[in-house]
């Protein structure tokens, strides 16, 4: 019976210290949207996408589960799919620049997920098959990258934020 509780206490465990690792780059999410909004409104676009975001942001703080976390990346797609069609290239830079902490902490969040999924594939917080398959692929596409347009070179993505007039941000 000792045996028996160890199973039972173990996933847990993890789980909770996941939890709590996940509070603090969720936050990531939220002031790097919150950081976005003004960008937006700035040029005319309808803010709902980034209200979606923090609202499923805010929800997965509370109640961290693989599916809320999939919707929060759905909407995220949305916001960022949104944010490149702004017509101004310095203003659609400066947008993508501020979203990419967001995207980064999702990325590491979908991975996160992955893993302990695969450790504890009975734990249903960690999702089903289809929300696994959602957040592999968020997990596993490409990085943003920032190129300078002149030149065409790749640089950092500083380099994107200090000169959005003159860079492009690549969301692939």
């Amino acid at each position: 019976m000792e045996n028996r509780k160890r199973w039972v206490i173990a996933p847990l465990l993890v789980l909770a210290l996941f939890i709590s690792a996940c509070q603090v780059t969720i936050d990531d999410v939220i002031s790097s949207v919150e950081a976005a909004v003004p960008l937006l409104q700035a040029e005319g676009v309808d803010t709902k996408l980034a209200t979606d975001v923090l609202d499923l942001a805010r929800k997965f703080k509370t109640d961290p589960t693989a599916a809320t976390l999939e919707a929060c990346t759905i909407a995220f797609d949305k916001l960022t799919a949104r944010a490149q069609q702004i017509a101004n290239p310095t203003k659609r830079t400066a947008v993508l620049v501020a979203l990419v902490a967001a995207n980064i902490t999702l990325q590491k969040l979908a991975q996160k997920y992955l893993t302990l999924s695969t450790r504890h594939p009975s734990d249903t917080r960690l999702g089903g098959a289809n929300t696994r398959v959602a957040l592999s692929k968020v997990a596993h596409r490409a990085a943003w990258r920032c190129r300078d347009a002149s030149g065409g070179q790749y640089r950092d993505m500083e380099f994107c934020k200090a000169h959005p007039d003159t860079s492009v941000v690549e969301t692939h």
